[in-house]
């Protein structure tokens, strides 16, 4: 599973679900949200990962 994360926050979007892991490539689509420059990319599979924080800007 792939999430969208803003700062701390429990709550993230799900951007991407029951794809193989292994392909090493998964094609999103960034749903509207707030501006912001604390989001992050969290990856579920062997374990949980987050990428650095980066910017989303309209």
């Amino acid at each position: 599973m792939i999430r969208l994360r803003k700062g701390t926050s429990s709550t993230a979007f799900v951007l991407a679900n029951g794809f193989d892991i292994l392909n090493g490539v998964q094609e999103i689509t960034v749903p509207a949200v707030t501006p912001g420059d604390d989001y992050s990319i969290v990856l579920f599979g062997d374990s949980g990962n987050f990428s650095p924080a980066f910017a989303i800007v309209v």
